[in-house]
């Protein structure tokens, strides 16, 4: 089954579609139909088109002096036919195969007779769109003339009769001559203006090129061998023939581009694919580096081939039963540790090679040299025959094949950080709310536990006990300073966390403007000062912790010495004194612990406010990116119904953040210790006091 690439692929040809020779009266000076192709190489075309007024003389002779030339010479004439207010110019081009022969066969039917070939001014008795039927009935192209200028359909017809020849379903390409016409592409009157399908009188979108003519350079309007090529287009396409001239015309946007020079473009493509396990064991196919279709008999493996690649590069689809059907193929024609290799190029023209293992329990990793995921490296669209009929059936999977067509990932990149630290600061807030009522809880917990403990201090009245008593105090305020220390130090990380945050980013059209870019960059200044001042802080803050911690250690022995004199008195007494002793020990351990508990949910609570306002932050930079995001879509759908004229309806509906974020955290509530209550305060856009 293995399949070699034959062709190199579409690209960029240079074409001139409007040439003369001698054979037309109206050319200056003579030339040689060799003098012709040289010229035409030299200016670095791929093509001519020969097109003489109302006759093919030289068509021949040119042909044949091109051949073992690398330049392909297209048959053709230019008819002048009536209307207009002298005479409209109608263009025919043939396929390279044919000969002068053909072209006469077309000036037979039209009436022009050999005695005006050549003539500018001989002229059919037929109409312009007589002339366009009988090209096309003929095999041929036809193609309106430099429609803009003297003798062309837009600048020498008015009225229906100009709409009915530019809306007939014959005609599908115009020749234009103010491409470069800055004054008309900003009223959009140009003629690739006036007929791109948006224009209310003419609606039918036709392709429009520009070509030389190959006029005199003194003015004079007669034709020259210098002026070959100082027009022209470029032609996306593969072999130069008529019928890839033809799906140029049928697709201009893409296979049509108007410059000085041929645009470079690095396509995004498969090379090949290897699988070495199951039904296609030991297969390689190589694809075109153009289109790709893949044929094959029914059972043949095009389908998992599709399904093949798209394990291999980690976009399999979401419906649920199109998954199971994708797993179940694997499982049973590629099977468990089967391998498969895809060879990419991605849009930066770098090579890459992924390989995959099928491993069902181990998730299928891939091999260790792929440091990356495929999807995000290389996203192609894959669609099975199912998902298909998925899409067709179902408004929402519509609009996500829409996004497959355009890159919006820098959209969903941003939303996706937004959420990701929205959940994060969510899940602080919601132990933040319930912080309050524990605070409260804990407080009132440790004025009961203060009460209990001073009713055993009154039993216990003694000079050791008192003076433990207040070794006790001296040690629980010296701990409490030393925590106090470390509050503050975690604090100052955390404000590092939020003051050095990414500065917000300049929208896309505006990523030029000066007044945000100098912002932009004192933004950053103020993050360096900010980064510099807490660093300092933070070693000043590291140094008086240290004295802190001396003054500890160096009352610490005096509270152990202490603490042993008062345990081996209560030893010595024994009994109820000593029980009474032991239940107060017991309860201060309780306090301490309780301690640590308040001082915990303080923290907690007091983080609420600064949490809550930096969620509005995101909030509101989530809704703006959720609104550039919905625009562009809407600019991308309104092009896809502007360019099918109507025949394909599209509908995009904005959707409630706060509704979706919800429903987003009821999905994480289950298992959690998030409860609605919480999940509603803290979808609102603020908290009161």
């Amino acid at each position: 089954m293995s399949v070699k690439a034959v062709f190199h692929g579409l690209s960029y040809k240079k074409l001139d579609l409007h040439m003369h020779t001698p054979a037309s009266k109206c050319f200056l000076g003579d030339c040689t139909p060799e003098q012709i192709i040289d010229a035409a190489i030299q200016k670095g075309l791929d093509a001519i088109a020969i097109t003489d007024h109302n006759t093919a003389e030289w068509v021949d002779r040119v042909k044949a002096a091109g051949q073992g030339k690398p330049l392909v010479v297209f048959p053709g004439v230019e008819i002048s036919c009536t209307g207009g207010k002298k005479n409209i110019h109608v263009i025919a081009l043939l396929d390279p195969s044919a000969s002068a022969r053909d072209v006469d066969a077309i000036l037979n039917i039209l009436g022009i007779v050999p005695k005006d070939y050549g003539l500018q001014d001989a002229m059919t008795n037929k109409g312009v769109l007589d002339v366009i039927e009988t090209i096309t009935s003929c095999g041929g192209l036809p193609v309106l003339a430099h429609a803009n200028s003297s003798n062309g359909v837009l600048a020498d017809m008015i009225g229906q009769q100009r709409t009915r020849i530019l809306t007939t379903h014959h005609l599908i390409a115009v020749e234009g001559t103010d491409f470069s016409d800055k004054e008309k592409e900003e009223e959009h009157k140009r003629v690739v203006d006036l007929l791109d399908g948006t224009d209310p009188t003419y609606t039918k979108k036709l392709a429009v090129y520009q070509a030389s003519d190959n006029p005199a350079s003194d003015g004079s309007g007669r034709h020259s061998l210098d002026g070959i090529g100082t027009r022209h287009s470029f032609f996306k396409m593969e072999k130069i023939d008529l019928h890839s001239l033809r799906q140029c015309f049928v697709d201009p946007n893409v296979r049509i581009s108007v410059g000085t020079e041929s645009p470079v473009y690095e396509f995004p493509k498969i090379r090949s694919v290897r699988v070495n396990s199951g039904f296609l064991d030991g297969e390689e196919v190589e694809f075109h580096p153009g289109l790709t279709s893949i044929l094959g008999a029914k059972g043949a493996g095009k389908s998992l081939l599709i399904e093949f690649m798209r394990f291999a590069l980690n976009q399999e689809p979401r419906n649920p039963s199109i998954v199971q059907d994708h797993i179940t193929k694997l499982r049973s024609r590629l099977g468990e540790y089967g391998v498969v290799e895809v060879s990419f190029v991605d849009e930066n023209g770098k090579e890459s090679i992924v390989k995959r293992t099928f491993r069902e329990l181990d998730e299928s990793p891939y091999d260790d040299t792929v440091p990356y995921d495929p999807a995000q490296v290389f996203p192609v669209l894959f669609l099975s025959q199912n998902e298909i009929i998925a899409i067709a059936e179902n408004e929402e999977e519509q609009l996500q094949f829409i996004d497959h067509f355009f890159d919006f990932r820098a959209f969903r990149s941003h939303i996706a950080q937004y959420e990701k630290e929205l959940e994060r600061l969510d899940i602080t807030m919601a132990e933040g709310l319930r912080a309050f009522s524990e605070y409260d809880e804990l407080t009132s917990k440790l004025g009961t536990l203060d009460q209990e403990i001073s009713k055993l201090n009154d039993a216990l009245k003694n000079p050791i006990f008192e003076r433990f008593q207040q070794f006790e105090k001296k040690e629980r305020a010296l701990n409490d300073q030393r925590e106090y220390f470390v509050t503050i130090t975690d604090g100052v990380s955390k404000a590092q966390a939020i003051l050095t945050r990414a500065a917000p980013e300049i929208p896309e059209p505006l990523k030029r403007d000066p007044a945000l870019l100098r912002n932009t960059s004192l933004i950053s200044k103020a993050q360096e000062a900010i980064v510099e001042t807490l660093a300092i802080l933070r070693r000043d803050l590291d140094t008086t912790r240290q004295k802190a911690d001396k003054e500890y250690d160096a009352w610490h022995p005096t509270y152990t010495g202490g603490k042993k004199e008062y345990e081996e008195y209560i030893q010595k007494m024994g009994g109820d004194y000593k029980a009474i002793a032991l239940s107060r020990e017991k309860l201060q351990k309780q306090r301490v612990q309780l301690q640590l508990q308040l001082d915990s949910v303080y923290a907690k609570k007091e983080e609420v406010k600064p949490i809550s306002k930096h969620r509005d932050e995101l909030l509101d930079a989530l809704q703006l990116e959720y609104v550039a995001y919905t625009a562009e879509r809407k600019s991308k759908c309104d092009k896809f119904m502007n360019d099918s004229q109507g025949k394909l309806k599209l509908r995009i509906l904005d959707q409630s953040n706060v509704d979706s974020f919800k429903d987003t955290l009821l999905s994480l509530k289950r298992g959690s210790y998030l409860r609605e209550d919480e999940i509603t305060i803290i979808t609102s856009n603020g908290l009161t006091e």
